[in-house]
């Protein structure tokens, strides 16, 4: 009989092992002093208390570059790129279907007066939730962008992504591009900003960007920099914006 309960107790014990093993493996990792490596990494993320990257300055000086080329090549001057309702829905519905992102990003090169014929468009998927929950790239060659979504993606940040490579087409396809490229990173963003995208850049910068570490006990979220410029950035690059657009002439 004692045999039986000692089999018993001994079974029970490696399943609480089993079930309860992030929470040993944390313990541990506390003892060793593993924790307090994530602990500075979010002191670290959060050491950035403007959430600003980018000075007024050389916004102001890429945004006058920005307002002169766009005038210059006749793209249209418009104020705000709205989602509509109904694709809205459908996005959401269907955990962003692939064919909804197609009708999504045609919707937004029509807006930025983009030849859309002359583009490719590839989607990709992660489940990852440790890495960014969507990313983009533009590839000059050969016209393509390329968009990667994960299960935790938000329409926010697919809009703020396409419209940040859209706006690495046209200012590429026109030799339009700085030396540096986090310069043209940027110019890019302020770019998207300029031609209308604000609105989502703000929303995307209030959802999670990016998880760096997550466990049990602790979750470290990078809010702060979803793409190359800070959210206040964002806000001031807006407001410039629409001073230069309600300008009959650009202002240099």
């Amino acid at each position: 009989m004692i045999k039986i309960i000692v089999i018993v107790v001994a079974i029970v014990l490696i399943f609480v092992i089993i079930a309860y093993s992030d929470y040993i493996s944390w313990f541990f990792k506390l003892l060793k002093g593993e924790i307090q490596h994530n602990n500075n990494l979010n002191k670290l993320m959060n050491k950035n208390k403007k959430n600003s990257l980018v000075s007024k300055k050389d916004i102001k000086k890429y945004l006058e570059m920005i307002d002169l080329n766009i005038r210059k090549l006749g793209y249209p001057l418009k104020s705000e790129y709205k989602l509509l309702e109904e694709l809205e829905r459908k996005l959401m519905y269907s955990r962003f279907d692939n064919k909804y992102i197609q009708e999504l990003f045609k919707s937004i090169y029509e807006y930025m007066g983009i030849n859309g014929e002359e583009l490719k468009f590839t989607i990709r998927r992660t489940s990852s939730r440790t890495q960014t929950p969507v990313a983009g790239s533009y590839n000059e060659i050969n016209k393509e962008v390329t968009l990667e979504v994960s299960t935790y993606t938000t329409i926010d940040q697919v809009i703020s992504t396409l419209s940040h490579e859209l706006s690495h087409h046209i200012l590429l396809s026109n030799k339009v591009e700085l030396k540096n490229r986090l310069d043209n990173e940027i110019l890019t963003d302020l770019t998207a900003i300029y031609m209308g995208f604000h609105k989502y850049f703000y929303k995307a910068y209030r959802d999670k960007s990016r998880i760096i570490y997550e466990g049990e006990f602790l979750e470290l979220v990078d809010r702060k920099k979803l793409g190359y410029i800070g959210y206040r950035d964002v806000k001031f690059a807006e407001k410039l914006s629409k001073k230069y657009k309600n300008t009959s002439k650009a202002i240099h």
